[in-house]
């Protein structure tokens, strides 16, 4: 986080920043502790001795498929750019899940390893926003009401009350 303060040019920033790192992090570290438990064969495991299945808390990497840390890692960032720039969101999501099926097509992973993951990583981020919001740690700057004139119909109708009041 040292280095996001040095980075970002404002508070702003630094907290846009923090976000994409909480909400990475967190996403990551969730995807690792359910690999671990879960201990799901990976498809060359399938592919090669027909094993297929979970092997609770084993913590050999052919035993880690589900969910997949890459699909985690991709929707996580893709999502938490999406939320501070809502703009990009229409490209971010899709090519975040296109990484992540990318997974899929080198059997590093099953397709339901790698919607889990976009779910891990879409909650996380999800999460992650709801305690930058309790806090108050605004993502965006907050909108300016400035003095505009209003429109010339809305200025007739004060003048019109404005002659009758008289």
């Amino acid at each position: 986080l040292l280095i996001f303060h040095y980075a970002a040019p404002s508070p702003l920033w630094f907290r846009r920043c923090g976000f994409i790192f909480l909400a990475v992090l967190s996403s990551g570290l969730l995807a690792l502790a359910l690999k671990a438990t879960l201990g799901r064969a990976r498809p060359k495991q399938f592919l090669k001795h027909e094993i297929y299945g979970f092997e609770f808390f084993k913590l050999d990497s052919d035993f880690q498929s589900f969910p997949s840390g890459h699909a985690t890692t991709c929707l996580a960032l893709a999502c938490a750019l999406s939320f501070l720039f809502p703009r990009w969101g229409k490209l971010l999501i899709p090519v975040g899940i296109a990484l992540a099926f990318t997974r899929v097509i080198i059997t590093a992973h099953f397709v339901s390893d790698i919607v889990a993951g976009c779910c891990v990583g879409l909650a996380t981020v999800l999460l992650v926003r709801r305690v930058f919001a309790a806090r108050g740690w605004l993502l965006h700057e907050p909108a300016r009401m400035e003095q505009t004139s209003p429109a010339p119909a809305v200025l007739a109708v004060q003048i019109a009350n404005r002659k009758s009041q008289i």
